[in-house]
């Protein structure tokens, strides 16, 4: 399944990446990672940690597959830890024409 950028269509493949930084703006990596997606038709994704890709230090990713309506996706990245930072992030999945 190809990935494509925004606005996306039901059944893309989005990669959400999720990047902390420390007090320095140096790229760094939390203990843990979490993530949230609040759907537009009001659920709530809570990726299993596992299911979380480590890239590279401060740099996480995770391969969503929309299927949760059309509208906006609210993405929140947690880190805890000495890098306990929250980041929201949104994209959009337009109603086919």
């Amino acid at each position: 399944m190809p990935i494509k950028s925004p606005p996306y269509d039901i059944g893309d493949r989005v990669i959400l990446q999720g990047d902390f930084y420390d007090e320095h703006d140096q790229l760094s990596s939390p203990t843990t990672v979490a993530l949230e997606i609040k759907c537009p038709d009001g659920t709530t994704i809570i990726p299993p940690s596992g299911d979380i890709t480590f890239i590279e230090n401060g740099k996480y990713e995770y391969r969503y597959i929309v299927n949760n309506g059309y509208g906006y996706y609210y993405v929140t990245w947690r880190g805890t830890g000495v890098i306990a930072i929250s980041r929201q992030k949104k994209f959009p999945v337009r109603v086919p024409y």
